[in-house]
């Protein structure tokens, strides 16, 4: 049949038993995807293989690709959200209904697994050599943990060919996690039973909040935040010039330092002092993510490398870091970002304006210099502020 190719999505859900195989062992975590894409399929009038059929524990079905050839470089992305940790996973290389099936059609036999800069191959040609009805799949442990940026690619790289037909079919692809050491699992979410709640309130549009009337925590912590993004950037700038600094500005340095800030700064319940004076913070490895992905959106390894390496001083033998929790920040110093602001939502962002506050050694005193807009998207209901970093403008005119 003559193939067609498509870009196909599809959303997946779970059931619980493979046709043919046995149930998913308990102790195997196994996340599924909240989306596939693939980069082509193969399909017809009254048939589909369509990528959702990689994830529904069904051996009859197959995703097949819908390219010229045998399929070499295509893909299938599969979306977890963004800080996921990817230890492995299972595939069955083939197409797994019946041995003639198996046999006319192609097999991946080589893969790679990537997401941003972590790109690893994996060979599966165990799969591919012959066809049994109780064959459990080809289970692989990836080389390092993969941070997953938000999309996992898993791309064809070899085949076994059919003796028919030059398709190249996957019927099962399951990718397994590492549950994070915290109790917080790896799609960030924090269980019920932990008791935590965030304690922010709802922003009604002036900077104070709706229910009490009181200046709005999130607005002030957020424009701490963004003051710190241009503290840093500036460690030895007098006076505050204009500037636009993006998320996509920030290096992993950047993010390490300010995730640094917001664990020595901010009251978290979720962060335990440690030491008889409190003079380090716990966390584990876990929460760094889960924390970097409220304040930025990812979490990538090169981030997480980069804490490490400047602020982690000891890592336990339970794997929780300590991260020095004494001393401060020092004073103001040259400028600082006025903290009783005003924030209301701007085309689905939240906005922050303010004033810039640069000291005058004539008068002894900071006054308002400049302005700053600080933009941040919302994000995971049960983070702190409820919203991530997105842009910062210096210099800009505001409300």
């Amino acid at each position: 049949m003559r193939k067609k190719s498509v870009f196909c999505a599809a959303f997946c859900a779970a059931a619980f038993m493979i046709a043919g195989s046995s149930p998913v062992p308990a102790e195997v975590m196994v996340l599924n995807p909240a989306r596939m894409a693939a980069s082509s399929t193969l399909s017809g009038d009254v048939y589909s293989h369509d990528v959702s059929k990689l994830n529904d524990y069904d051996l009859t079905t197959a995703w097949v690709e819908g390219a010229s050839g045998n399929g070499i470089g295509e893909f299938v992305d599969l979306f977890f959200p963004a800080g996921t940790v990817i230890t492995g996973g299972t595939i069955y290389p083939g197409y797994y209904k019946n041995q003639d099936i198996f046999e006319k059609n192609g097999a991946v036999s080589r893969i790679q697994v990537q997401s941003g800069s972590q790109i690893y191959e994996v060979d599966t040609s165990e799969g591919t050599a012959s066809y049994s009805p109780d064959y459990k799949g080809v289970h692989f442990t990836l080389p390092e943990p993969i941070f997953c940026d938000g999309t996992l690619r898993v791309k064809i790289l070899d085949v076994r060919a059919g003796w028919k037909y030059t398709d190249t079919c996957i019927s099962e692809l399951r990718m397994e996690y590492d549950d994070a050491l915290d109790g917080y699992n790896a799609s960030g979410e924090i269980p019920a039973d932990e008791g935590f709640s965030n304690g922010a309130s709802e922003i009604g549009g002036t900077g104070y909040a709706p229910d009490t009337g009181e200046a709005d925590e999130t607005a002030l912590d957020l424009t701490s935040f963004a003051g710190w993004i241009y503290r840093w950037k500036h460690m030895t700038l007098k006076e505050p010039q204009e500037e636009t600094i993006l998320l996509s500005d920030l290096t992993s340095e950047d993010k390490a330092f300010l995730l640094y800030w917001y664990q020595y700064c901010m009251e978290d319940p979720r962060i335990e002092p440690d030491g008889e004076y409190g003079e380090y913070n716990r966390l584990s490895d876990g929460l760094l993510r889960k924390i970097m992905i409220e304040m930025f959106s990812t979490a990538t390894v090169g981030d997480r490398n980069a804490f490490y390496e400047q602020y982690v001083e000891e890592v336990d033998e339970d794997g929780f870091c300590k991260v020095g929790a004494t001393g401060d920040f020092g004073d103001a110093g040259y400028f600082f970002f006025r903290t009783d602001r005003k924030a209301e939502m701007d085309g689905g962002r939240l906005k922050v304006t303010g004033d810039i506050m640069v000291y005058d050694p004539a008068e002894e005193k900071y006054s308002p210099d400049m302005s700053f807009t600080a933009w941040f998207t919302e994000n995971d209901e049960d983070a702190v502020w409820r919203y991530c970093f997105d842009e910062l403008q210096v210099g800009g005119a505001y409300a």
